[in-house]
């Protein structure tokens, strides 16, 4: 989904160990035809059933510009897993449903915040690259660790979603890639973390990063205002 250069509020990403402010260009799912392979990235080796990336261009540049120069591009990825519990999915799921080729354009009301994870206090961050050609390397990934909930008709209907191919896109995601000695950055939970259901270990060595991360995507675009082009593909 685009259009939020057109957003009164641009969405914004900057710190955790981010070189500057980042400005909200897009975002788009990535799932797989089995609800245990459907992301991107794992975390000790734990697929997630769908996987969103938030995708940021360095403020004052358009994605083109960013795409060309180092660290110009910062991405976002939640993981979703699979859950019985209403999804944050629910608020898209018009748009999903008047979206049936590539190029469609629909009016949506929805906060990019709603869906994002309550809890986003543990993330990392590496240097890497696109995960689409043609998969430049000039990308600053950030990974919140907590997942968010999807449910099994809504990947179903992410499925029958129909490419500017004409296929169906039952799957659409890219294998997971060697780390390739990259660094892998980790922003621990701070103080007592026993409020919160999920314990992390990680089986690959972490460097500690101690800047907190801002995530502003507070902004409510009514419906109509902007027009958001949907890519299916």
């Amino acid at each position: 989904m685009q259009g939020f250069t057109a957003w009164p509020q641009q969405p914004m990403l900057s710190g955790g160990g981010l070189t500057g402010r980042y400005m909200l260009q897009q975002f788009h799912f990535h799932w797989d035809q089995s609800r245990d392979l459907g992301s991107e990235h794992t975390i000790d080796k734990l697929h997630y059933a769908l996987e969103a990336h938030f995708v940021h261009a360095l403020e004052n540049l358009t994605i083109e510009q960013a795409a060309r120069i180092p660290y110009g591009i910062a991405i976002l990825a939640v993981f979703f897993a699979i859950s019985d519990t209403p999804s944050q999915l629910r608020q898209l799921e018009n748009l999903f449903d008047m979206t049936t080729a590539f190029g469609s354009y629909n009016s949506v009301t929805y906060r990019a915040n709603d869906l994002l994870p309550e809890d986003r206090e543990v993330w990392f961050l590496y240097s890497g690259s696109l995960t689409t050609p043609p998969c430049s390397e000039n990308v600053i990934w950030t990974l919140l660790a907590e997942p968010i909930y999807v449910e099994e008709s809504q990947l179903e209907e992410l499925r029958h979603r129909v490419s500017n191919t004409g296929a169906l896109l039952v799957r659409n995601r890219r294998e997971v890639q060697p780390l390739n000695n990259r660094v892998i950055y980790m922003r621990a939970r701070k103080g007592n973390g026993a409020a919160h259901s999920t314990t992390y270990t990680y089986s690959k060595e972490t460097t500690s990063l101690k800047e907190d991360i801002l995530i502003c995507y507070s902004t409510v675009v009514p419906e109509g205002r902007v027009r958001c082009k949907v890519h299916l593909n």
